[in-house]
């Protein structure tokens, strides 16, 4: 087993939770957009937007394997868990 071998996993792990960060800030703008009540039609776009980015990054990542996919994923999980630390922290 060479390193080429383990490089995309490890790029795509920290590709899949830069993506997750961004994602679930994404998110939690919407929730406050939607928690003042301005959510109109910039909330439905935000989410629209947010879910294909998703679907787009996981397309690409999918092209490199198996094996990347699911690094990115746990990489996106882990900024799930990231993200749901600071909130709490927040209060």
């Amino acid at each position: 087993m060479s390193f080429a071998y383990l490089l995309d996993p490890i790029v795509t792990a920290f590709a899949g939770c830069g993506f997750g960060l961004v994602y679930f800030a994404v998110l939690r703008h919407t929730l406050v957009m939607v928690a003042r009540g301005r959510s109109g039609h910039a909330a439905t776009m935000l989410t629209l937007l947010r879910l294909a980015a998703a679907t787009a990054f996981f397309l690409l990542v999918a092209r490199l394997g198996g094996l990347a996919l699911l690094a990115a994923l746990g990489g996106f999980l882990s900024a799930r868990m990231l993200a749901l630390r600071a909130e709490r922290r927040a209060g």
